[in-house]
């Protein structure tokens, strides 16, 4: 049987809303001095989202950034479905277009879910881990999930972008978990 995702986030020591190192923003990695440090993260962060998927699917993808694992490094690991994952070192978002809105959820407080205002597109660019500097665009899921993880690396959680008028529910009233987003 499968260890439950609770014991999957707290035994990684998936930092739960409330902890500081989540509401700071991260410090990027001097490049490429730094780059063989900034690696080492992104193979922890993966190494963590490799038992956390394993803990449950995640037809939305998932996403962890360092800050969630008491790392406060500007690095995240995006995970999508269908697609090789997105190791990103100080990653920046250079421009973002049009308006989307969604529910989110998030693995440092993962029992309530929300619904916020993204950019429908976004330009980013970013290190990758053998050091090439990448400039590339996403829309739809893949820029909802990198604006999330972006907000992780400056200290901002989903909950801080909900939309006018909402709150966050619990997942018992959330009735979207278990498919992805349809664009």
């Amino acid at each position: 049987m499968a260890e439950p995702i609770d014991g999957v986030l707290a035994r990684l020591g998936v930092r739960r809303r409330g902890d500081a190192v989540l509401s700071h923003p991260a410090e990027r990695f001097g490049l490429p001095r730094e780059l063989p440090a900034a690696a080492e993260v992104i193979r922890e962060l993966t190494m963590a989202l490799d038992q956390i998927c394993a803990a449950r699917d995640f037809p939305k993808g998932c996403g962890l950034a360092a800050p969630q694992l008491g790392i406060a490094r500007a690095a995240a690991v995006v995970r999508i479905a269908g697609a090789a994952d997105l190791a990103l070192i100080n990653p920046r978002i250079v421009s973002t277009s049009g308006e989307d809105v969604r529910w989110e959820g998030c693995l440092s407080f993962f029992d309530v879910r929300g619904q916020v205002v993204r950019p429908a597109e976004l330009a980013l660019q970013w290190t990758a881990p053998d050091g090439e500097t990448i400039s590339r665009t996403f829309d739809g899921a893949t820029a909802r999930m990198i604006g999330h993880e972006c907000d992780h690396l400056e200290g901002i959680l989903y909950a801080d972008r909900l939309s006018p008028g909402t709150t966050l529910v619990g997942l018992d009233e959330y009735q979207d978990g278990d498919r992805a987003w349809q664009y």
